[in-house]
């Protein structure tokens, strides 16, 4: 049997007493657990935290009404911008107004569907953040949809990469493609043993060989 000492004298546990015992180690029980889930809480937020202090690309977070509420350290070297001037800004003064529409086209398809709705149409989207100097800065940014506890939207969570450089570099290959196709002067490209992979339209006026004809050839 189960004794319990009042007053010095050895007493049975009673009924009472062993309902009264059984909820304070459910309620004890529940503490460590709240207590534990907390410090794992607290855990995920501290390494999140020193992910968004140090990473080079912008995570930032909308609400439905896309006012921001939170935005990482990084936004300072991408956009010009402290955390504290970023955080009073709207979509339109972050990002072009195209960009922003686009941005407002989601959290539109979110609340009216669901995060379901938007998490089946979410892809990487282009979008120019407006730096303090006035220029605009070509990032890559993806998304997820944020909910509640009862599944409900409640914003987006972003994360922008600066593709500035890689978009300045396609539109100078882009420029030497068009310099190359309309050139007056017959140009050739072909593989290291001679087998052609590319020809102009000149070289096919002054041949007379199709682009057909010359691929592959040597």
């Amino acid at each position: 049997a189960v004794i319990v000492l009042f007053r010095g004298v050895a007493q049975p546990f009673s009924e009472q007493d062993g309902e009264l015992a059984s909820l304070l180690s459910s309620v004890s029980s529940e503490i460590l657990r709240s207590t534990a889930a907390a410090q794992a809480v607290a855990m995920g937020e501290q390494r999140y935290r020193l992910l968004a202090d140090n990473v080079a690309d912008i995570i930032w977070t909308i609400d439905e009404e896309g006012t921001p509420t939170f935005i990482s350290p990084s936004v300072l070297s991408m956009r010009g911008y402290t955390v504290a001037e970023a955080m009073t800004q709207t979509l339109e003064e972050r990002m072009s107004n195209e960009s922003a529409g686009a941005v407002r086209s989601l959290i539109n398809t979110a609340i009216n569907g669901g995060t379901q709705a938007i998490q089946q149409s979410l892809t990487n989207m282009e979008l120019e953040m407006r730096h303090r100097e006035g220029h605009l800065v070509v990032t890559e940014t993806s998304f997820s949809a944020l909910s509640d506890d009862h599944g409900q939207f409640v914003g987006l969570l972003c994360v922008s990469r600066d593709i500035s450089d890689r978009k300045q570099s396609e539109a100078a290959q882009s420029r030497l493609a068009a310099a190359v196709e309309y050139a007056a002067e017959s140009i050739m490209i072909t593989e290291p043993d001679g087998t052609i992979q590319y020809v102009n339209p000149a070289f096919e006026c002054l041949t007379g060989y199709s682009h057909t004809e010359a691929i592959g050839k040597t």
